[in-house]
């Protein structure tokens, strides 16, 4: 019989504020609680990824957070920082971003009561919702996961599959081998058959690279590159659909400006943004960072001209802005102005 295992699933979003200079005048600040157990969760949720944001293969053997850590939260979720600064959380990317940026000076220490998450239950086999609405019952749900207590499994890959319930779905979960499979409680009863083989399975490692441009449902232009050939023809694209790598355009910001508006008696002034963009390859987000590198928040691209009500003046004699799109250092544009008085 399987052995009781929460999961985490997920996988930008709202605006998250969080600023060097922003104070809670600028947030509608929920009831938050300081809570040890936040601290262990996104502590052994970083395990599971690089510096970078990468996801550690080791760490991450079904590809699912489902059963990769321990349970999912339901978003969005506000998190309190220890210099007091609130955050909101959209998704399990902005989760992860904000454990990259993790210091000894600014880090999670409280979150806001209830929250809800989903688990994994063995004796349903089903993924259910379970609200946490004290510190204690947190508590209880970490006591229950299994952290720390790594598969001791080869590399050897021999595609073991089960399939578990989602939203009265059927998802099936495909790990590496059957000791990864074991070592989630299940047995060979609980296998199932994984079906066709993956392009992986089909094609060879050999960097060959072929592109191919697309629309995606948003109506964005998008260049996705495939190592070799085959990787692309298993996917249904043909060699009609090819385009020269070479010849793709690079993600690119222009025309960024700003409009100073109202002045507040707090510090802060109304300010907005607005930018030319091209070639995001179907990212529909931007980060937007102040001075010495501290993230404002993310915001939709379809915002653009973005109004942010309370930007914070920081001391300089000259404001500053750089954006970026999301989850792409090389495609960033930054701006400076005279800051009001």
């Amino acid at each position: 019989m399987k052995t009781i295992k929460l999961l985490f699933f997920s996988f930008l979003m709202s605006a998250i504020v969080l600023s060097s200079c922003s104070s809670d005048e600028f947030l509608d600040i929920p009831d938050m609680h300081e809570s040890p157990s936040i601290k262990i969760a996104l502590d052994q949720l970083n395990k599971l990824y690089n510096n970078d944001g990468t996801a550690i293969e080791e760490a991450n053997p079904s590809g699912y957070l489902i059963f990769d850590f321990c349970f999912e939260f339901i978003y969005p979720i506000s998190l309190m920082y220890n210099n007091g600064s609130i955050i909101t959380i959209n998704n399990n990317g902005e989760i992860v971003e904000l454990l990259i940026n993790f210091t000894s000076n600014l880090h999670i220490v409280g979150i806001e009561f209830p929250f809800n998450v989903e688990i994994y239950n063995p004796e349903t086999n089903e993924i259910e919702p379970l609200t946490i609405t004290t510190e204690n019952e947190f508590a209880n749900l970490l006591t229950s996961c299994s952290f720390g207590n790594s598969c001791a499994c080869d590399n050897e890959f021999e595609p073991t599959c089960i399939e578990i319930i989602d939203n009265n779905q059927p998802l099936i979960i495909t790990f590496p081998n059957a000791c990864y499979a074991a070592c989630e409680g299940f047995i060979e009863e609980d296998f199932v058959d994984c079906g066709a083989t993956s392009c992986e399975d089909e094609c060879s490692q050999e960097e060959n690279p072929v592109c191919v441009e697309i629309v995606n449902p948003n109506g964005i232009t998008e260049i996705i590159t495939f190592l070799n050939t085959c990787y692309a023809l298993c996917e249904g694209y043909t060699e009609e659909d090819f385009i020269d790598c070479d010849n793709s355009t690079a993600c690119d910001i222009s025309e960024l400006e700003i409009e100073i508006g109202e002045i507040y008696n707090d510090d802060t002034y109304e300010l907005t943004i607005n930018f030319e963009y091209e070639n995001t390859n179907g990212q529909e987000y931007f980060d937007l960072y102040v001075r010495n590198g501290v993230l404002l928040g993310y915001f939709q691209l379809a915002e653009l001209p973005l109004t942010i009500e309370h930007f914070p003046l920081c001391g300089y004699e000259e404001d500053y802005i750089k954006v970026c799109i999301n989850d792409n250092s090389d495609c960033c544009e930054e701006i400076e102005w005279l800051a009001p008085g």
